[in-house]
């Protein structure tokens, strides 16, 4: 899936690492991390994986993160793709 990073350094619901190599979105307790990656022969950021988190940096399985919250950040993740 294609990010679009410049959309995301301008929306304070994310946080990016400073080599642009993850972004993350946070809710509460818990937070979706994407890793991405740039493509050189077509110019984009595209996302290699994604996964879930605690806020004691854990890394989470689906049904740790209640449904409410895991549509919450997904939501706010596809606001950025495209």
């Amino acid at each position: 899936m294609r990010v679009n990073l410049f959309r995301a350094m301008h929306d304070a619901r994310f946080h990016i690492a400073e080599e642009q190599t993850c972004l993350a979105a946070r809710s509460g307790d818990f937070a979706l991390i994407a890793c991405i990656t740039f493509d050189p022969v077509f110019s984009y950021y595209y996302v290699r994986e994604c996964g879930w988190y605690g806020s004691d940096l854990s890394r989470l399985y689906d049904d740790d993160v209640p449904e409410p919250v895991q549509n919450e950040l997904l939501q706010t993740l596809s606001f950025i793709l495209g």
